[in-house]
């Protein structure tokens, strides 16, 4: 999980443009200002490096990263056969 907490926080930073050292994993994506578009390319990221399809809104549905990741380890247990 921790890996995979690093990968998201790296990939909302590159996103942001911003050091992954200030994204705050209890805060919200939009607060930290990450929009809709690049909510769409952050699904896609995780899409890809877990194998699994995601809700386009997954984000929205949950806001931070540390929720976000919460459904993630849910999502990839349940396409695991």
């Amino acid at each position: 999980m921790n890996a995979l907490r690093t990968y998201v926080t790296e990939r909302v930073a590159y996103y942001l443009e911003r050091d992954a050292a200030t994204i705050e994993t209890d805060m919200s994506l939009p607060d930290h200002g990450l929009d809709s578009v690049l909510a769409l390319a952050l699904c896609g990221d995780i899409e890809d490096h877990l194998g699994v399809r995601l809700d386009p809104t997954a984000v929205w549905d949950y806001p931070t990263i540390d929720a976000l990741l919460t459904y993630l380890s849910g999502a990839v247990a349940e396409a695991k056969p």
